[in-house]
């Protein structure tokens, strides 16, 4: 025998009316084998996507009666409610559920509700439904308190739990760094369990919590006014919406009113698709919002058998509602002589979002707990008995069919859906899914359009749930430029930051704290990058070693001049007094030291810090003028020659680069392991000196033909005079400077030695043929 059963789909039109609506919706019973559904609507406005929402419910149990395949020789039927998105509704349309054929004394055998919108509302009903363990499915409640099995043991849902849109969003912010976020919730289940796991997830991510403020349920201007300066004062610029739509609409036209259209909203799924707020009054204050939704379904034949109702078939209407309700996009006037329904209208004529399936997804929802309603009777229908899941392997029977005995088969429940996936409920009662990224942006009309810039795939890996384009950031400041980094300001969170420049030598390129730049290397003037430092040296083409070297060549000329003329006038009797080899080696002494001060030119190598030390001194030589044999030359210069070979050795000269004498600049440098050993140089060189001056005043007194001392006491007072200017002006100086001062010390010396030593010699006058006597030597 043919078996008929029904089961009721609660809250079908579950939030059809809004803005003072006034609906009553009656039902006549005609049990048990078929339920017609009769509505007087009196209202204002109509939601045309919750109509959509019943009739796809209606559209999936006619499929299913009209595919016989699932359920054969049983037919389904259905029963729409009301909730008008209010308590008080939802618990009279669940007594009146709960005494099915009261009225006209027919039984009435009910399966499984489908319902109600909302988790407040999915809350309240479920309340009622567990007490009889009555399989209760849900298309659009995300709280996930409704996964706790020991106090909604019978619930169910199509939609995710919203503990995976909380994770969802943190992520989200997480990936776009936006460190500085005020977030909103309604004062209801959904918004005050969603946004706390929310906020626990984010600032476990270093997110910064600008605010935390409720939207109050029952509408409160003075709260709303309230809201509404927060947001326009916080310095956050995304903010967290988490909350259904119709109790959002009090505050949007707060905003509105404030004009606050610098920020970016972060959308929950009740609203984030919402057409109404897509409208061009809107535009302005959420263009750019971003949010999740629920993955786009697809009902193939939903559009044309919406598109087939007609007036008179599914509603005793009273008003237009074909005019008003269904074609909400037309333009309407204020005219009083509206054309009344004749009942007759058309709906593929008009563009309403009654007949728009481009977003199915709380349709889909609903089209899927249908569907999952139905396999379960599909596998309670085809149980073989002995193999059931009740005791002793026993089945259930559709004539003789309890609540709790289908909620068994609905949970354990599996099958493909018509996009090819594995559909069923995890242990919470819970449907896996895949949420879509959506971003509002702007058309041509000026409206907004729903851009799907992502998604987040429940199924996927842990780290690769999120999938999305870039989009703007938020946070307290905007990013420090390149070459600054964030200070924290004093009062305020810690993400709320000033920025100031990197010091010299330090650089930031997009991070929060300056870095040192390596050794050798240097900050360029917008602390961006680090640049190699540029070195210092005495180069060729600096104009003070140009002047130097000039200075020295000259000295050179002069001093091979010099040697030119004694060679010449060798045998004449003023440079044989003199003793020409003595004379030879202090000529080759001044050539060394001015040809040293080419070594001070161009970049130091060890070469040239180690011949610097090994050159003997100067004044020296001019002991050798009171000695007749080279014992003087020993005596002299040995023991100076031993020092500097003992100084190149043990004092480890070196070059260094030196980067704390000019910041920014590498100067190159010859240096030693202590100052004693150039110290002891010069001790020595006053040493020499000294006794020179000493034997050169001692003669002064020989005779006049003897002038020889009188020069040697002029070179050895001028040599005190250029060590008591070069010893202040070297320690004063450093880089170059200070190898100036050193060349410029040597040439002093060389010319004080070739005009007080040598110049006098070259004045050579020619004899008159008379002998005249010089000492024991006779000169002609």
């Amino acid at each position: 025998a043919q078996v008929l059963f029904l089961f009721i789909l609660y809250s079908g039109i579950i939030f059809m009316t809004f803005e003072d609506i006034v609906v009553n919706m009656c039902n006549t019973y005609s049990c048990p084998y078929n339920w017609f559904l009769r509505l007087e609507i009196f209202f204002y406005r109509l939601y045309p996507r919750a109509l959509r929402w019943a009739m796809a419910m209606a559209y999936a149990i006619k499929q299913i009666n009209e595919q016989n395949v699932l359920l054969p020789n049983i037919t389904l039927g259905h029963a729409i409610y009301d909730s008008c998105f209010g308590v008080p509704n939802t618990v009279e349309a669940a007594l009146d559920y709960l005494e099915p054929g009261a009225d006209n004394n027919e039984p009435c055998y009910f399966g499984a509700v489908v319902g109600a919108y909302g988790s407040t509302l999915s809350v309240t009903l479920s309340r009622f439904m567990t007490l009889f363990c009555i399989p209760q499915l849900t298309y659009a409640s995300g709280c996930k308190c409704l996964s706790d099995k020991r106090v909604f043991p019978s619930f169910l849902r199509t939609f995710p739990s919203d503990k995976h849109q909380a994770s969802a969003l943190a992520d989200l912010v997480q990936h776009f760094g936006w460190l500085y976020v005020g977030t909103l919730a309604v004062n209801d289940d959904f918004g005050r369990s969603g946004v706390a796991q929310f906020i626990a997830e984010a600032e476990d991510n270093g997110v910064c919590l600008a605010f935390r403020e409720i939207l109050p349920k029952v509408r409160s201007d003075l709260l709303i006014q309230n809201l509404g300066r927060i947001v326009q004062r916080t310095k956050a610029n995304t903010i967290l919406l988490y909350t259904n739509e119709p109790d959002l609409f009090p505050f949007v036209e707060e905003i509105i009113m404030r004009n606050i259209t610098d920020k970016t909203w972060l959308a929950t799924h009740p609203w984030v698709s919402s057409p109404i707020l897509g409208k061009k009054r809107y535009a302005e204050i959420f263009q750019g919002s971003i949010g999740f939704i629920l993955r786009r379904g697809i009902v193939p034949g939903l559009q044309e058998f919406l598109k087939s109702l007609k007036p008179q078939v599914t509603l005793d209407y009273k008003t237009s509602f074909f005019r008003t309700g269904l074609s909400t996009d037309q333009k309407r006037t204020s005219s009083p002589d509206h054309r009344l329904c004749t009942g007759n209208e058309k709906l593929d004529e008009v563009e309403s979002s009654f007949t728009d399936i481009s977003q199915l997804r709380f349709t889909y929802n609903t089209y899927m707990a249908v569907n999952s309603v139905a396999h379960a009777l599909h596998d309670l229908h085809i149980c073989i008995p002995g193999e059931g899941p009740f005791g002793n392997g026993s089945c259930a029977h559709l004539h003789d069919l309890k609540p709790w005995q289908l909620l068994l088969y609905i949970r354990k429940v599996r099958f493909v859906n018509n996009l090819g996936e594995n559909y069923h409920f995890d242990g919470n009662g819970d449907s896996p899914g895949v949420y879509e990224l959506l971003n509002w942006q702007s058309n041509d009309k000026g409206s907004m359009e729903f851009k799907m810039v992502g998604t987040y795939d429940l199924r996927a890996p842990i780290n690769h749930k999120l999938q999305v384009n870039d989009v703007p950031i938020s946070v307290c400041n905007e990013a420090c430029p390149s070459g600054t980094r964030t200070i924290t300001l004093t009062g305020q969170p810690f993400c709320c930051f000033d920025c100031i420049a990197c010091r010299e030598g330090e650089f930031s390129n997009g991070s929060e704290d300056c870095i040192r730049c390596p050794k050798y290397f240097w900050s360029n003037e917008e602390r961006s990058i680090c640049m190699p430092m540029p070195e210092d040296f005495m180069a060729l083409y600096d104009p003070i070693a140009l002047i130097l070297i000039i200075l020295a060549s000259i000295a050179l000329l002069l001093t091979f001049s010099v040697g030119a003329i004694m060679l010449q006038k060798r045998e004449s009797p003023v440079v044989n007094v003199t003793n020409r080899h003595v004379v030879g080696l202090l000529l080759l002494s001044v050539l060394c030291s001015l040809m040293s001060c080419i070594l001070f030119v161009g970049k130091c190598s060890t070469f040239s810090v180690l011949f610097r030390l090994l050159f003997p001194g100067k004044p020296q030589m001019s002991l050798m003028k009171y000695f007749s044999d080279f014992g003087i030359i020993c005596t002299c210069v040995i023991p100076q020659f031993i020092y500097c070979t003992i100084w190149a050795i043990a004092g480890f000269p070196h070059v260094i680069m030196n980067t704390n004498m000019q910041p920014g600049r590498i100067v190159i440098e010859c240096a030693g392991a202590s100052l004693a050993w150039p110290l002891c140089a010069v001790i020595y060189f006053v040493l020499i000196a000294s006794v020179c001056l000493g034997l050169a005043l001692k003669s002064r007194n020989l005779p006049v033909a003897f002038n020889e001392p009188k020069f040697i006491t002029f070179t050895m007072m001028i040599c005190f005079l250029v060590l008591f200017a070069f010893v202040p002006a070297y320690s004063s100086t450093q880089g170059k400077f200070s190898l100036a001062t050193e060349m410029f010390a040597i040439i002093a010396l060389s010319y004080n030695l070739i005009g007080c030593i040598f110049m006098p010699k070259c004045y050579i006058r020619g004899g008159s043929g008379r002998d005249k006597t010089v000492g024991n030597r006779h000169i002609r």
